[in-house]
């Protein structure tokens, strides 16, 4: 039902979007030359066609 990689708490989702969401959940390895080895990351695949949309986590603060 869900990607074995998902936290087990994942199965207490009841609604229907947010279910269907966390079932599109997909993990690829992605190389990078800036170390070693493959960073693993994850991310959902939605729509076709159109320029993709790529969101990057970051910080809402400075020092």
């Amino acid at each position: 039902m869900f990607p074995n990689f998902l936290p087990k708490p994942v199965g207490q989702l009841t609604e229907s979007a947010s279910i269907a969401l966390a079932q599109s959940i997909q993990t690829t390895a992605i190389a990078t030359p800036l170390i070693n080895h493959p960073v693993t990351t994850t991310f959902v695949k939605q729509g076709s066609g159109g320029t993709p949309i790529l969101l990057i986590h970051g910080f809402d603060s400075f020092h």
